[in-house]
């Protein structure tokens, strides 16, 4: 329960302003979804602005989303799209979610588990992208393995730290089975050959933009944690 009533009232407005770009980005006509989705993203981005404490450690999360707008802009604003700019925007914005678990964990032993598995999951994501796509690699692949091995241990690392971070846990379950489907899409006819009867096709390719449904509760999931970790506006402070 929010007990600031002024941080519950700006949750509701700022749900209520989401489910209407949500409105837009999936059921609207075409030419309106790629203004409302990175619109959305600048609106969580704000949001959690609102609430910024730039003497505690949820400052990092604050300019995780700022670089998620970065990478929106290259993603889904930019004519052609360029994939490249935008995972490395999105590689600064797990940087950015892993000092923050980092800081937030006060187990030292964990602490040093957390470091030691997210260079060899990296390492070992890296590897593996070697021996599937080979001479396929780009800096394209590398970056992205790079980016997605970073979000997968960010999300068990931010479990293991239990009720304390469980909502932002769930914003990066959210965040990473988004970019699964995109990684999907992305790899077919690129990186992979893949069946247009396969499952893997089906779910890369489905009849609605399913990525969004994850991706737009993760982004706001992470603004909504950033506000009720500070509970009060930047300019009461």
């Amino acid at each position: 329960m929010i007990k600031n009533k002024k941080t519950a009232t700006l949750c509701a407005i700022f749900v209520f302003i989401e489910a209407v770009l949500a409105y837009f980005i999936f059921i609207s006509d075409a030419d309106f979804v790629s203004g409302a989705s990175f619109l959305s993203i600048v609106c969580a981005f704000l949001f959690a602005l609102l609430f910024i404490n730039i003497k505690s450690k949820t400052l990092l999360l604050n300019i995780g989303l700022l670089f998620t707008v970065c990478a929106d802009l290259f993603l889904v604003i930019a004519d052609p799209i360029q994939q490249s700019a935008g995972m490395v925007f999105f590689s600064f914005t797990q940087m950015c979610y892993f000092a923050f678990l980092y800081l937030s964990d006060e187990n030292k032993k964990r602490k040093l588990i957390h470091i030691c598995v997210r260079i060899g999951a990296v390492f070992t994501a890296e590897l593996v992208m070697l021996a599937v796509i080979g001479d396929k690699t780009d800096f394209l692949s590398a970056i992205s393995i790079f980016y997605i091995a970073n979000l997968a241990t960010s999300v068990v690392f931010s479990y293991s730290q239990g009720k304390k971070l469980r909502l932002f846990a769930v914003a990066l379950t959210l965040f990473i089975m988004c970019d699964i489907l995109i990684g999907l899409s992305s790899a077919i006819g690129v990186y992979l050959d893949v069946s247009e009867d396969s499952l893997f096709y089906k779910i890369a390719y489905p009849s609605f933009n399913l990525a969004w449904v994850f991706y737009l509760p993760s982004q706001m999931l992470i603004a909504i944690y950033t506000a009720l970790k500070n509970n009060r506006l930047f300019f009461e402070k």
